[in-house]
């Protein structure tokens, strides 16, 4: 094989690994700026639909509303979530106990304070003012579906996760007791760009009732075309393909000249 034509096939051979780099993430959607304020609910709450909900926050009772802002700060990014029942005020019945909030795959449980800090909740007692704590999380590691979905009235059942319909890798945050605190809204910092993707979230089953719910298009990312109704932002890795791009040209060009360097 000639030089010439070895180098030829080393940049198309680069050109290959670089695109499958990119295709590798297809199913990373990076969310617009327009939408980062924005929010979903069970249908018939007059938001755009993209909830599943059972028991006391379906649309058939109170209904669910999830709202987010993220907020560029810097190099990082300032994420807020808000639960909210049907009349939007500052309780939703029965109060959340967990949120799952799926994440990058760089993220464990070693590294998570190098991506994730500055976790609060915001609540009120009674009708007290509004208070902030720190808020305690689990993982990220992977949190498993559950084999009984929908209908799983345990609420310790599948690891204190009932009814979550599909496998999330992502962030456990914990809100305390919602029979004692009015649970409002959390946020964080983090340095990842908010991507489309998933959430769970439970109640504590007050009242002999366990409620959940999740995003509708859980489990399924990156499947088809869409309106990304069916997901919320979450903080991810966004490929760069710029990036790719000189990585690939970078190397071709260090591959050309100890080439042209050996023919001499």
């Amino acid at each position: 094989m000639t030089v010439r034509r070895a180098f030829l096939t080393a940049v198309v051979a680069l050109g290959f690994l670089g695109l499958y780099a990119l295709t590798a993430h297809a199913d990373i959607v990076p969310v617009a700026p327009a939408d980062w304020i924005g929010s979903r609910s069970t249908p018939g709450l007059g938001t755009p639909d993209g909830i599943v909900a059972y028991d006391g926050w379906n649309a058939d009772r109170d209904g669910l509303l999830l709202s987010w802002n993220i907020q560029k700060v810097g190099a990082n990014y300032l994420y807020s979530y808000a639960l909210d029942d049907e009349e939007v005020s500052s309780r939703i019945e029965p109060g959340p106990l967990h949120f799952i909030l799926e994440v990058s795959h760089a993220m464990n449980g070693n590294n998570v304070d190098q991506f994730i800090w500055d976790t609060h909740y915001y609540y009120t007692v009674g009708s007290g003012p509004l208070t902030e704590a720190d808020m305690a999380f689990e993982g990220p590691h992977w949190w498993y579906a559950d084999a009984l979905t929908p209908g799983n009235t345990n609420s310790n059942g599948n690891g204190g996760d009932p009814n979550l319909p599909a496998n999330i890798y992502g962030i456990k945050f914990f809100f305390g007791d919602p029979e004692e605190q009015d649970f409002h809204y959390f946020s964080f910092m983090s340095t990842q760009p908010p991507v489309w993707g998933d959430f769970y979230t439970k109640d504590g089953k007050q009242g002999g009732v366990v409620c959940t719910a999740w995003n509708s298009g859980i489990g399924v990312e990156g499947e088809g075309p869409r309106d990304f109704t069916g997901w919320i932002p979450t903080p991810d890795n966004i490929p760069e393909p710029s990036s790719l791009l000189l990585l690939v040209l970078g190397s071709s060009a260090v591959l050309g000249s100890k080439l042209r360097s050996r023919k001499k």
